[in-house]
């Protein structure tokens, strides 16, 4: 069979979808083997799904981690099908159908999300986060406007903590840390010889011509060990203080003791459609990478600047006021942020007018943000709303926003295609924080 062929690809993605959706039950091992026997697979061919089941797997995770539930949903829902006895990933799917229920309230996701949560206690018994899951799922809480449930990307493929903040309760404020060097390595206890189960790594930035002005910030930088596979989360920001930044892309290196790379990831901290960071602005980073192969001895990782693209920055940029905010929710005391415009532009595409809205976000509370997204609701020149959109700041699954740092964001409002301004004005709001 030539995989190259994208239609048989998903001739076998729909067979077993079709067949687990006959059955209402769990597809084992036995219809994998007949599926595949089906359709002539070789080994080459699965090794080649396995491919695949990874793809879904991280553009699952890149999803959650933006909040874009549906084609999360819709990523690890093939890859589950692909590979149904991956635990980490069968609950990434419950997490992923749970987020979306406290979005929409729908009650098919919260029954889904219960149902693969079970399945992964069926697979492990001693799974503490589906256990964890199914008690949030069963017992929401009975006060609060809005919860979010926060699916903290670590472990295996993906492993989700699932854990509700509220949104109108107000912790006891506290000074967040200034950033500081990566902790030295910690671990969880483990037998003579054997690797334990999770290891905070240290992270260092290579001081390169490339690197210059860049100051790095982790959060955490976390190795899961299992018996044959490994998954590493690294969360943390970069501060520009040098150059106007329009490109960044990293690469990262897993390393050992004796400077062997066992793994290598490229990533963009800042893509080229994006908005670009001026100096004092922070980029976060959020990447995973999962491997199904025995677990490395790592001493640290290595992060390096691949590719920047970058311009001198301005000698000053024009003054702006903040714009004004409301909260669609009561404001907790201990959060404070300023949202200023950065770029306002109109652009025609195919038979609309849209809006570009760049919008700078500054924390100046005296608290990390583990969680911003805001509405921006565009409005014609009777003050009737013409359309709204949602857009993160800061994603509940990556890196927080410390105090002092500013985080860049865009939304794009799009029209019938008619007037040059197609909207009167627009309006900024918090919908949801922590």
């Amino acid at each position: 069979m030539n995989f190259d062929d994208e239609n048989i690809l998903q001739d076998y993605i729909a067979r077993l979808l079709s067949v687990q959706d006959e059955r209402d039950e769990w597809l084992d091992e036995d219809d994998l083997k007949a599926v595949a026997h089906d359709l002539g697979l070789s080994d080459e061919d699965l090794a080649r799904i396995e491919a695949t089941t990874e793809a879904h797997r991280q553009r699952g995770h890149h999803f959650s981690q933006h909040g874009a539930w549906d084609d999360a949903v819709a990523e690890y829902r093939q890859a589950v099908v692909l590979d149904p006895f991956d635990v980490p990933l069968v609950h990434a799917l419950a997490v992923a159908h749970a987020s979306r229920w406290e979005e929409t309230r729908d009650r098919e996701d919260r029954e889904t999300a219960e149902r693969y949560a079970r399945r992964c206690i069926e697979l492990d018994p001693n799974h503490q986060p589906s256990y964890e899951l199914l008690a949030t799922l069963k017992h929401p809480p009975a006060t609060g406007r809005r919860a979010v449930i926060f699916a903290i990307l670590l472990g295996g493929v993906v492993i989700a903590a699932a854990a509700l903040v509220y949104l109108n309760i107000s912790p006891t404020p506290e000074a967040p840390p200034p950033p500081s060097p990566p902790p030295p390595p910690t671990t969880t206890a483990a037998p003579d010889g054997a690797l334990p189960s999770e290891m905070q790594i240290p992270v260092r930035l290579l001081d390169t011509d490339n690197a210059r002005g860049l100051r790095l910030d982790v959060q955490r930088s976390l190795l899961n060990n299992y018996d044959s596979t490994f998954s590493y989360t690294l969360h943390a920001t970069l501060l520009n203080e040098a150059d106007e930044l329009h490109r960044l892309r990293m690469k990262m290196a897993l390393v050992g003791a004796d400077g062997e790379v066992f793994q290598t990831k490229y990533f963009d901290a800042r893509s080229d459609h994006q908005p670009y960071l001026r100096p004092g602005d922070t980029a976060p980073i959020a990447e995973l990478i999962y491997e199904k192969k025995p677990p490395p001895r790592l001493q640290e990782v290595q992060l390096s600047v691949d590719i920047v693209e970058h311009e001198p920055a301005a000698s000053a940029y024009d003054a702006v006021t903040p714009l004004p905010v409301t909260w669609e929710f009561t404001q907790p005391t201990h959060l404070d942020v300023e949202i200023y415009e950065r770029e306002s532009r109109i652009a025609s595409g195919f038979r609309e007018r849209m809006h570009f809205l760049t919008l700078a976000t500054h924390n100046q509370g005296t608290r990390s943000v583990q969680h911003l997204r805001l509405k921006v609701t565009w409005f014609d020149a009777q003050d009737e709303m013409i359309t709204s959109e949602l857009t993160y700041v800061v994603p509940s699954t990556g890196p927080a926003m410390r105090s002092g740092e500013t985080w860049l964001t865009r939304a794009i409002g799009k029209f019938p295609e008619g007037e040059d301004t197609p909207f009167a004005r627009y309006a900024v709001s918090v919908v949801e924080a922590q």
